[in-house]
């Protein structure tokens, strides 16, 4: 049984569309089976299943309704890997529903619809689609159930919804996939962010702080989906917010999460209302822990966008030749950094010379040279260490 609810949808590509209601019956079983292994492999599985009825079926609306019945069955599941099971196929429906023509790739990469629509019909990438007939049922079953399962007690589930959310909006572009590339794609409109909000809200005073991190991290996913800067300012009210979270894992993820907002359409408005007011405060705070995040926040927007500026704003080293971030005046945000050239705190100044290093100075502040030369002579090795690597950088 286990083997057979993780690949259900294998079933229905080899058999055809004429068994797709005999296969729909057996799939609703194993999504109520006895075991919950089987419960959350057939979970995991609803996506993949959907997709394949969508190739192969004209039953697609009969299908998506009564799998958004199983699925508000499982809700009050006891097992919370099920309930975790549950948050990701939601995830992957919002994409199903709202981009059918895109699909739903498998977790061994088996099958994937991204060159067909539904029922297998070739499409031009380039071809223009029409407004998927199933987006109803964002508002009539796929929200609902994330905001269930958000308000679960268990932290793991609520994580799993919020990373649902922000991995549904993004996609490889499948013609720069050797460069891994990724497109944002909103999934949700603006008045369904803003139904939303209420339990992000919540979630960002949970006493977990994974899930306080995950709460931020859905935040480029939700300001991309809106237009307007009265939503975008209470999604801004969540970060800063958790800019001044006790743990510091949180910290970096919502200075990250700040500066990824601000790339795409509309960027610029949020960079300059909401990024760089709380980037002067962050570097001018009492507590050194704030003018901490305050640098995170420079290195990111100077760096390229995407999971490699990530990894550099948690820490790492810049790869030379990178594109920047548009919209960003490097100069001006390097040298708000610098003021913090002397700081009285060691980890401070070692942090500066870190950005430095990270994102090229050369030629965009004229006081980096003579500001780092100095701090080659600071009395603390791991700040000389620092500088002397910035130094060296063209």
């Amino acid at each position: 049984r286990l083997s057979v609810a993780s690949q259900c949808d294998r079933l229905v590509a080899a058999l055809g569309g004429h068994w797709v209601i005999v296969l729909a019956d057996l799939f609703h079983a194993l999504l109520s089976d006895d075991d919950p292994r089987v419960r959350s492999e057939a979970a995991y599985c609803i996506p993949r299943f959907a997709a394949q009825v969508f190739k192969n079926s004209d039953l697609q609306s009969e299908v998506l309704g009564g799998m958004f019945g199983s699925m508000q069955k499982m809700l009050s599941d006891d097992v919370a890997d099920v309930r975790v099971a549950l948050a990701a196929a939601a995830g992957d429906m919002l994409v199903l529903v709202t981009r059918p023509w895109e699909g739903v790739k498998d977790r061994d990469s088996l099958t994937d619809m991204a060159d067909h629509g539904p029922k297998g019909e070739q499409r031009d990438d380039d071809e223009p689609h029409e407004p998927s007939p199933y987006r109803g049922h964002v508002d009539t079953s796929i929200l609902p159930i994330l905001q269930r399962l958000l308000h679960d007690k268990s932290p793991a589930v609520c994580s799993q919804s919020l990373r649902a959310v922000a991995n549904a909006s993004h996609s490889i572009n499948k013609s720069k996939a050797d460069e891994g590339e990724v497109d944002f794609v909103p999934v949700l409109k603006e008045k369904q962010v803003v139904r939303l909000l209420p339990t992000l809200g919540m979630l960002s005073d949970n006493e977990k702080w994974r899930v306080r991190r995950s709460a931020v991290e859905v935040v480029p996913a939700l300001v991309k989906s809106t237009g307007g800067m009265k939503a975008r300012a209470s999604i801004g009210s969540l970060v800063v917010k958790l800019l001044k979270d006790r743990v510091s894992e949180v910290r970096k993820a919502a200075a990250f999460s700040l500066c990824v907002a601000s790339s795409g359409k509309n960027g610029d408005e949020w960079l300059q209302a909401i990024v760089m007011p709380h980037l002067s405060e962050c570097l001018s705070a009492a507590d050194y822990k704030q003018r901490l995040v305050g640098l995170s926040i420079v290195r990111t927007l100077c760096l390229e966008e995407g999971a490699e500026a990530g990894r550099a704003a948690q820490g790492g080293t810049a790869k030379p030749g990178r594109k920047r971030r548009a919209g960003v005046d490097e100069g001006k945000v390097l040298s708000m950094a610098l003021g913090l050239a002397s700081d009285k705190i060691p980890n401070v100044r070692l942090n500066v010379a870190k950005v430095m290093a990270d994102v090229g100075w050369s030629g965009k502040v004229d006081a980096a040279r003579e500001a780092l030369e100095a701090m080659r002579e600071d009395n603390d090795t791991d700040v000389r260490y620092y500088a002397g690597k910035a130094l060296e950088v063209k």
